[in-house]
């Protein structure tokens, strides 16, 4: 388990543009609920956010398991 309060899957594929997305998950890495998405909308449509500041950001930890993480589950 990673202990992640939520994701993002970045989509791009065959299909038409208007197909290819940003999918938001939940921290059980799930699709967000309706509600939820709409509350980001919100979020995202009333400018209620500030930006992080550039050493604030986080890190990135790059994993080669996260297939096999996957099939044993």
């Amino acid at each position: 388990e990673e202990a992640a309060h939520g994701g993002i899957i970045i989509t791009a594929s065959h299909n038409p543009k208007q197909w290819n997305a940003l999918k938001l998950l939940n921290s059980k890495g799930e699709f967000i609920s309706e509600k939820d998405g709409e509350a980001v909308l919100a979020i995202a449509n009333d400018e209620e956010y500030t930006y992080a500041e550039l050493n604030s950001l986080g890190v990135v930890t790059k994993g080669d398991t996260y297939f096999k993480k996957h099939i044993d589950k």
